[in-house]
């Protein structure tokens, strides 16, 4: 359970407390642990990376050191690096833990603060890449993270 899904589950309005008295029985009683939301998100990403393989393609490197996608069209919200590392489309990422009930800057927070992430001098929790000709800025999960080395 994420602490989203626990506030949005709280109503304050009413007079004997009973979700509240709910809410904490059924914690102590350990039906659903409490888990944070970059765990929530990564578990997340790493499901919807698996299972729609077509929208994270593999990159290569091209002559000059950017990135060369095998794929280019409007289903793609990122790539996998031949290292492992995945990279998402900030957007797209945005957007699909929205949908999920998480926000993305409070997601993004979390797993630059845990290392997470690959992420440029000046501190965003996005790294610029060359990607073919342009240079775009992409959410970048590092490989031991997906591996769980």
């Amino acid at each position: 359970m994420t602490t989203e899904t626990m506030a949005n589950g709280i109503d304050l309005s009413e007079a004997d407390n009973t979700t509240m008295q709910q809410l904490f029985a059924s914690i102590a009683a350990g039906d659903e642990p409490l888990q944070a939301s970059a765990d929530r998100a990564l578990e997340l990403m790493l499901g919807w990376a698996a299972q729609e393989t077509w929208r994270f393609p593999e990159l290569n490197r091209d002559a000059i050191g950017g990135f060369d996608p095998k794929q280019v069209h409007s289903a793609v919200f990122g790539y996998r690096q031949h290292d492992g590392a995945l990279l998402i489309h900030p957007n797209a990422l945005a957007t699909y833990l929205l949908e999920h009930g998480l926000s993305a800057k409070q997601v993004r927070a979390e797993w630059a603060q845990r290392g997470w992430l690959e992420i440029d001098a000046d501190k965003q929790t996005a790294k610029l890449i060359r990607l073919a000709r342009d240079r775009v800025r992409m959410v970048v999960l590092r490989p031991e993270i997906l591996t769980g080395e």
